[in-house]
């Protein structure tokens, strides 16, 4: 199905949205490095929404381009909302298409930490929602979204692997060259982070300490073929099996 944006109001009044998905897709602007653009996940997230619009039971609707982003409060170069105006935003964009007829709802996340904020926000307002209303989540950053789509070739290191694959992806789409060192702040050592890890404490509460920093060092990502392709085929099947959708 086209994007929502590009329907005609004739177009969707025909359209049996009820057995219809309604995609939306949503990114922060974030730094990712100090050579490549603030919208880099945004970008990312746009050209797999766009391949998830060529699946005919998928209605995707515009990118909300700004977002809760607060796990990385004190970055330069972020944008966010506050929690609990994201989770209204959230809301207010289901009970839109719920209106227009939609049952399931499909959330295409371009970050990594938004899913409890989706979950609250949706459990917030149920009573609004119709009975028969489901929804999923997919972060194409997350580790088992990634993983699905590497072929063994791939050599995912463990820090900020998702960075990583996310550059990786953009330089594929944009032809932009991929900057060899990924040293970003050098205010966080490698004993540091291996202290934290070792701790089971989340590196990105480094940001707490470290707020004019851009981004925390990661690895390298050795690739011998194309993400992006991998990526979108893995996330389409999985929209098309079905089983990501659940209830409140």
């Amino acid at each position: 199905m086209p994007k929502l944006a590009n329907m005609s109001l004739q177009t969707l009044t025909a359209a049996d949205c009820s057995t219809m998905i309604g995609v939306i897709p949503f990114a922060a602007l974030e730094p990712i490095g100090g050579e490549l653009p603030l919208n880099l996940f945004q970008a990312v997230t746009e050209s797999i929404s766009t391949a998830v619009a060529d699946l005919p039971n998928c209605v995707v609707l515009p990118q909300i381009t700004t977002t809760y982003a607060t796990p990385f409060q004190g970055f330069k170069g972020v944008v966010s909302l506050r929690r609990s105006v994201f989770m209204n935003v959230i809301a207010d964009a289901v009970q839109s298409i719920c209106a227009m007829g939609f049952r399931k709802v499909l959330f295409l996340d371009g970050t990594c930490y938004s899913k409890s904020s989706i979950d609250q926000g949706l459990k917030k307002f149920k009573r609004t929602l119709p009975e028969q209303f489901s929804y999923g989540i997919i972060s194409w950053q997350h580790e088992s979204s990634l993983k699905n789509a590497f072929a063994t070739s791939v050599n995912l290191r463990e820090r900020w692997r998702s960075e990583a694959a996310a550059v990786q992806i953009y330089a594929e789409l944009t032809g932009t060259a991929i900057p060899e060192i990924f040293r970003l702040n050098k205010n966080i050592s490698d004993q540091q982070f291996e202290s934290w890890r070792k701790r089971t404490r989340d590196p990105e509460m480094l940001t707490k300490y470290f707020p004019e920093a851009h981004l925390s060092s990661w690895d390298s990502l050795a690739v011998e073929e194309p993400l992006f392709p991998k990526l979108t085929k893995s996330i389409c099947e999985t929209i098309e099996k079905g089983y990501l959708f659940h209830g409140i």
